[in-house]
């Protein structure tokens, strides 16, 4: 809190302005108190491969009231991972302004989004800050068929055969399909959409 007056002095045309302002512990609620909590990583919507992962946060923190730097008085970080069950604690690196911290979870059976929530506190039991980051969990492999080919003439030489088929990833997408024959090794198909297909050479 701040407060403003003069002070008079006899002869004098100017009268210089006397300021003063206190500080409380715990701080006032009219001081500036400016706090600020960044989940860094994972970032939100990232995307990780389930259902069992193990996830490791980290991100930053600033306490800072009336201008004056009091990451000190941070006292914890606390992280969820999923919108249920407890909150624990992260671990706190003070040698970096602002404040870093991280913290590691493994989890199995996780389906579609998951957030995770960060929770600053400073010389209180509550928090001062809340943030929150949802990322996506693919727990389910792409849904891949293959067209029966026609019949191979083995007395002809060589045999061109086509192979096609169809392929859908509901939450991530398909970055390519592989195609093997026999004993062979996988050769990359060409990929338009949802439909594949491959051109391979039979042996004779």
């Amino acid at each position: 809190m701040k407060t403003d007056n003069s002070l008079q002095m006899k002869g004098s045309n100017t009268n210089p302005s006397i300021r003063a302002r206190a500080f409380t512990t715990p701080d006032d609620p009219l001081d500036d108190v400016i706090t600020e909590l960044i989940i860094v990583s994972p970032q939100s919507g990232a995307m990780l491969k389930g259902p069992n992962v193990t996830i490791q946060v980290t991100g930053t923190a600033n306490f800072r009231v009336n201008g004056q730097n009091r990451n000190g008085d941070i006292t914890a970080v606390k992280v969820r991972i999923g919108a249920t069950g407890a909150f624990e604690s992260a671990t706190l690196n003070r040698n970096t302004t602002p404040v870093s911290w991280s913290f590691t979870s493994s989890k199995t059976g996780l389906t579609t989004t998951l957030p995770i929530t960060a929770q600053l506190f400073a010389q209180s039991n509550l928090p001062i800050e809340e943030t929150t980051s949802t990322i996506q969990v693919d727990s389910a492999a792409p849904v891949l068929t293959i067209t029966p080919p026609p019949e191979v003439n083995s007395a002809a030489s060589p045999y061109i055969a086509l192979l096609q088929g169809t392929v859908t990833d509901a939450l991530t997408g398909v970055d390519k399909v592989e195609v093997q024959v026999g004993s062979g090794t996988f050769s990359k198909a060409n990929l338009t959409g949802t439909n594949w297909q491959k051109s391979i050479a039979l042996p004779n």
